[in-house]
């Protein structure tokens, strides 16, 4: 089995390199946003970022149902296939349902074991289709909150996954009602708003934008999801 890494603090701590994951999935892998925007995202990252070669980027929201976890695993997706990088996308809620629900489920142990425990974070680490896309839940339940030790080990673990991938995104949601949003804020390099068109107010978006800057956190942009186009009735008439 391929070494990945090279010695990080945390293989100092507790005696382990990452490996190549045994657990990889075969899935169709597209995107629905314009490469475009995708690559727009991607160069935001890395013109904001240029201190962080290896950069830990959180995408959220104010409110659940906005996208803001279907538009990081997409950039997760843009990246690794079409720049070439290798790319970890950690998902904060382990659901049943959706596109990530197939990967989700062949996670062994989520990476809040890993946190705690000298156990490898090869369990926790699933490859796609044995590309340079991986992908990893932070929780082994649909719903769970950060604890002081998850918090402590939080430093270490990002330090040893940038020893290994270009970029970590993590995919979070709903910050007013999602602490966990707000404590990786801190061990984001930079955060991303994804904000619904028509439904996310201005004043909405700078309270969360505020509500991250206070827990430690960046903002380095935010990202306008279901635009609506009208069409005048005249053009419609004549379609």
């Amino acid at each position: 089995m391929k070494d990945l890494s090279t010695v990080s603090p945390a293989q100092e701590k507790y005696g382990r390199k990452l490996t190549v994951p045994d657990n990889h999935v075969e899935m169709e892998l597209h995107n629905k946003l314009p490469e475009k925007e995708l690559m727009r995202m991607c160069q935001l990252i890395e013109t904001t970022l240029p201190d962080s070669p290896r950069a830990v980027v959180q995408f959220t929201s104010a409110y659940g149902g906005e996208g803001a976890r279907r538009i990081a695993f997409e950039t997760a997706i843009f990246a690794a296939l079409s720049l070439r990088k290798r790319v970890l996308y950690i998902d904060t809620k382990k659901g049943r349902e959706g596109l990530t629900s197939k990967l989700a489920s062949a996670v062994q142990k989520p990476l809040t074991i890993a946190l705690t425990s000298a156990e490898s974070l090869q369990e926790s680490l699933v490859q796609i289709n044995h590309s340079s896309m991986y992908y990893s839940t932070l929780f082994s339940t649909e719903v769970e909150t950060l604890t002081s030790s998850h918090l402590k080990g939080l430093n270490i673990l990002f330090e040893e996954l940038r020893k290994v991938f270009d970029l970590i995104i993590l995919g979070t949601e709903a910050v007013f009602n999602n602490e966990v949003a707000t404590a990786l804020a801190r061990f984001s390099d930079g955060n991303i708003l994804v904000v619904e068109a028509e439904r996310t107010r201005h004043p909405v978006v700078q309270q969360v934008k505020d509500l991250l800057e206070a827990n430690g956190g960046m903002v380095i942009g935010a990202v306008l999801n279901k635009q609506r186009l009208y069409i005048p009735k005249f053009i419609y008439r004549a379609l």
